[in-house]
């Protein structure tokens, strides 16, 4: 039912937003990466990462090595020799394409795949699409119109991207009235 966030902001059916560089680590080049995805465990195996800076410049970034730092990612990039090559990365985004994404388990979806589509309840009223994933806690919630979907196995009834829509509980259960 979850999807694989990749994106603390929208995403691209081109790329996939893997995390943020937050900063320096040493004074060799080497830069801290905040992981936003699922799977970090895959970041070591990518080639190259994309780099879109906060003024929207994007540079593509060779990887020659990663390693596991706490909760982070430590990483050394080609032409990144210095804390101030590195500290220059601090807050853009870390990409990669399409291309490079593993396929994800049965049942998991890309942020991209689940966006915009049309949420409808098992009586068939239209609630809307969903227009943002919020990824708290222990499960995803959809933002569509003014609710809030959880979405969990209990409020999701079918997840169908390639029919484009999502079949929720009736409206009640989604209000919060009990149901019986």
């Amino acid at each position: 039912m979850a999807s694989s966030r990749s994106s603390g902001s929208p995403e691209t059916t081109d790329r996939l937003v893997i995390g943020v560089f937050v900063g320096h680590f040493g004074v060799r080049g080497e830069v801290r990466l905040k992981p936003f995805t699922d799977f970090p465990e895959r970041i070591p195996g990518y080639e190259y990462l994309i780099a879109r800076l906060p003024s929207d410049e994007e540079r593509v970034l060779t990887l020659e090595r990663a390693r596991r730092h706490k909760a982070l990612w430590v990483l050394k990039f080609q032409d990144v020799d210095c804390l101030e090559a590195a500290e220059k990365l601090r807050g853009a985004e870390a990409m990669i394409e399409m291309e490079q994404a593993q396929p994800l388990p049965a049942g998991r979806y890309y942020d991209h795949q689940i966006l915009g589509l049309r949420i409808v309840t098992c009586d068939g009223e239209e609630l809307g699409n969903v227009r943002e994933i919020i990824h708290a806690g222990p499960n995803d919630v959809y933002a569509v119109g003014q609710r809030l979907i959880p979405a969990t196995h209990d409020a999701i009834l079918e997840l169908d991207p390639e029919g484009g829509k999502i079949v929720v509980r009736e409206r009640a259960y989604l209000d919060g009235v009990e149901v019986r």
